[in-house]
């Protein structure tokens, strides 16, 4: 059952031994590509490395590699599915290598259940840091981290956050010596191919909408580099506060919505709207705004036969700010 799942992120995992918990953490194989490609030609321990996700796609890269963890049933199910690679039993709170970049990835899971406080990690993100203070270190993370949460405990270098399959997927912590110069948040988009930082500029104007309204990977988002995305692409922000963009050509390979129609938002507007476009399938795109996008595809009362988008945004601020909706026709 384990080994079914886990093609949702492997390419061929028939042969590997999993636990429950250990494949729920388990990174994809695809984002512990992208991570080891950071780490070509170095030294790896990795500190924590469970069932072997992270040692599979480091082995043909790292100059040299170990892995270590505290779990023996783990440790053993590692050993079986990364034949090959130097592996003991150690606390990671107890460093038994150096002159080695150490990648750490935290348990954030106890009984099936999401742990959101870093400090609830087990071993505790703030101890983790104590402990490799001064040390070369990768640290794989939630996606929902709270970054000033991180700030506070004395994290200096880069978060990287990377999105694969149209979701956000981690944020990575990577200390200073590891970072490039300059850079403290990189959003990388793995379908795309495209990584952005916050060394880049950010000039981005803010005027209404163009052709085209861009919904940023949430990776972008999530970093917090929509401004950097929008002058890298020539866009520009439809609000300052809201990430939807906008621009007369769409960067490549990015899905985007042609405006076919603004109005001003109210369900029976968008209603009159959609059903004189013969609207029976609408995809709906919502932020700013206070709107269940299932709840309000059912009142809409669709009976057309064509499809289009819906974005749904406030733009404008205090008195002058305004719901605004968009009907759009998506690129693909």
């Amino acid at each position: 059952m384990l080994r079914r799942r886990a093609l949702a992120k492997f390419d061929d995992p028939a042969q590997w031994l999993f636990t429950d918990e250990a494949l729920q953490q388990a990174t994809a194989g695809a984002v512990a590509t992208h991570r080891a490609r950071r780490l070509r030609g170095a030294i790896v321990h990795d500190a924590t490395c469970s069932i072997g996700t992270e040692l599979a796609a480091l082995r043909h890269v790292a100059d040299v590699l170990i892995g270590s963890d505290i779990d023996p049933v783990r440790l053993a199910m590692a050993r079986h599915n990364v034949p090959g690679v130097d592996l003991c039993r150690a606390d990671a709170l107890h460093p038994v290598s150096r002159d080695a970049v150490v990648l750490l990835d935290p348990a954030r899971r106890s009984g099936g259940r999401r742990r959101f406080d870093p400090r609830d990690y087990t071993p505790g993100l703030d101890t983790l840091l104590d402990v490799y203070r001064g040390r070369n270190i990768a640290v794989k993370c939630a996606p929902g981290i709270d970054f000033d949460a991180v700030a506070r405990l004395g994290f200096t270098g880069e978060i990287e956050v990377t999105s694969m399959g149209g979701s956000v997927r981690e944020a990575c912590l990577w200390s200073t010596q590891l970072a490039a110069p300059g850079v403290t948040r990189r959003a990388s988009m793995l379908d795309a191919g495209e990584e952005i930082t916050d060394a880049e500029a950010d000039d981005c104007a803010v005027a209404p909408a163009g052709r085209w309204i861009v919904d940023p990977d949430g990776a972008v988002v999530r970093a917090g580099l929509v401004r950097h995305y929008a002058a890298r692409h020539g866009l520009w922000q439809l609000d300052p506060d809201i990430a939807y963009l906008s621009g007369d050509l769409l960067p490549p390979g990015v899905r985007g919505f042609e405006v076919l129609e603004e109005l001003a938002y109210s369900e029976r507007r968008l209603r009159q709207a959609v059903s004189r476009r013969d609207a029976g399938a609408v995809e709906i795109l919502v932020r700013g705004v206070d709107v269940d996008p299932d709840a309000l595809r059912r009142r809409l009362r669709l009976r057309g036969t064509q499809a289009v988008s819906v974005v749904i945004t406030r733009l404008g601020a205090g008195a002058a700010s305004r719901a605004t909706a968009f009907i759009c026709r998506p690129s693909r």
